[in-house]
């Protein structure tokens, strides 16, 4: 089937990238959580 051979890479780098972006905001709220106290302190 020619379609899988176009429809895997798509759906694999659109999942990857969506899971990049997931990890980034949850290391950017861990940071803002870590800094938080310090700043106000």
């Amino acid at each position: 089937m020619p379609v899988d051979r176009f429809v895997w890479p798509v759906c694999g780098v659109f999942c990857l990238s969506v899971i990049i972006r997931f990890l980034f905001l949850f290391l950017f709220l861990f940071l803002l959580m870590i800094m938080l106290p310090v700043w106000f302190r």
